[in-house]
C-alpha cells in the first residue's frame, strides 16, 4: 500500500493489514493510504465528539500535521479543518509558546532538527526568542 504523509508529503510503501499507527519524521500523524485519508484514532474520536456536539478541545496543530514548512492542498484542508475547530500551533498558544520555542532551539542547536525544514512562523519565534543564535 502507498502511504502519503500529510505533514511533509513523504511517500512510503508499506505491506500489511490492520491499523496504521505511525508518526512520520516530520511529526505528522495524518496520512493518506492509497489516496484515502487515514487520520489517527485520536483524531477520529475527537471528530466524533465534535459531531456529537460535545465540543472537544483539539490538540495543537503539530500533533497531527508536524512542524514542517511543507504545504499542499491536502495539508491546507486538514489545517483549515482543525483551525475551524479551535486548534492552533503551540508557538501561537500563550501557555505553550515559550517552552515550545525553547525546545526547538535546543533541538536545532543539538543538530536533532534541521531549521530549514521548520514552519516559518516557528523559525521566526525562535529568532525572536534567541536573536544571538544564527542559523
Amino acid at each position: 500500500m502507498k502511504v502519503d504523509c500529510v505533514g511533509c508529503g513523504a511517500v512510503m510503501e508499506m505491506a500489511g493489514t490492520g491499523t496504521l499507527c505511525y508518526t512520520c519524521g516530520c511529526g505528522s500523524t495524518v496520512f493518506f493510504i492509497d489516496g484515502s485519508p487515514a487520520p489517527p484514532a485520536s483524531l477520529v474520536l475527537k471528530m466524533k465528539e465534535y459531531i456529537d456536539g460535545k465540543n472537544p478541545e483539539f490538540p495543537h496543530l503539530e500533533y497531527y500535521l508536524g512542524t514542517g514548512a511543507y504545504m499542499d492542498d491536502r495539508k491546507k484542508q486538514w489545517l483549515d479543518f482543525l483551525v475551524k475547530r479551535g486548534s492552533k500551533w503551540s508557538w501561537e498558544c500563550v501557555d505553550c509558546r515559550d517552552k515550545t520555542v525553547l525546545r526547538f532551539i535546543g533541538l536545532v542547536e543539538g543538530h536533532m532538527v534541521d531549521i530549514k525544514t521548520l514552519h516559518p512562523d516557528l523559525k521566526r519565534a525562535m529568532v525572536e526568542k534567541s536573536p544571538l543564535v544564527r542559523w
